[in-house]
């Protein structure tokens, strides 16, 4: 008599351990990667984040520069109505001067002192004024 088991019942034998073999062989390798490389990965990030130094005093010194033009905001020509001598200059190019300031000063004489008058007349105020739209205009 033939002792011999049939196919069909060694090929479902053979398909369920290659089956069991394969999930085995997944789970290993999941465990594998879920304990031993994430927690490789993350100590090794942990370690390069972290710095420490001693604590110390001192000055926080922040500087920046850069380079460039520096246009101002307005600008106005002024000038003398008659011509003479120059005997006094109270300003240097640069520097800020406020309402009413005297700048310079020409010898003194009639006609100089008359200019000077009308300079704060309304004619003479008007006509600063329209010099200083002109010039916002302008830029």
């Amino acid at each position: 008599m033939n002792m011999t088991r049939p196919k069909h019942k060694s090929c479902h034998f053979l398909w369920l351990s290659a089956l069991v073999l394969t999930f085995l062989a997944a789970g290993g390798g999941f465990y594998f990667y879920s304990t031993v490389v994430t927690q490789a990965a993350a100590q090794t990030a942990s370690t390069e984040s972290l710095k420490t130094v001693k604590v110390r005093t001192g000055d926080l010194v922040i500087s920046a520069s850069g380079a460039g033009t520096i246009v101002p905001a307005t600008q106005v020509d002024l000038a003398f109505r008659i011509s003479g001598v120059l005997t006094e200059l109270n300003v240097a190019i640069g520097d800020a001067v406020t309402t009413n300031q005297v700048l310079a000063r020409l010898a003194e004489g009639d006609q100089a002192d008359v200019d000077f008058q009308a300079l704060f007349s309304p004619e003479g105020v008007a006509q600063a004024e329209l010099a200083v739209s002109e010039a916002r205009i302008a830029l």
